[in-house]
């Protein structure tokens, strides 16, 4: 599994696990820069899920979170590829 740029050491923040999560069926990433800790959990998904803006604000008013699906990566990197614009839109109008 590629470490994300943000828990790389050269970027300040030091990997403190990387490995299955306890719970769930995909892998975790947990890195710190001092106080502030990140916790990524990496799944795979097969096809394509969107939600709109509304249906991420409606999911964060009933339960404190969303998932957010469509973000895609570049193969064996951290960069985000362009087709994840629409998703981090409607992300940033919530």
């Amino acid at each position: 599994m590629a470490v994300p740029a943000w828990a790389q050491e050269p970027g300040g923040y030091t990997q403190i696990f990387s490995g299955p999560h306890a719970d769930r069926d995909f892998p975790v990433v947990t890195a710190r820069k001092g106080a502030q800790w990140n916790s990524v959990l990496v799944k795979v998904i097969a096809q394509d899920i969107s939600a709109s803006a509304q249906a991420m604000s409606d999911a964060i008013a009933k339960s404190g979170t969303s998932d957010v699906y469509g973000i895609t990566f570049a193969t064996g990197q951290a960069a985000i590829t362009p087709a994840s614009g629409a998703v981090l839109n409607d992300v940033l109008a919530v």
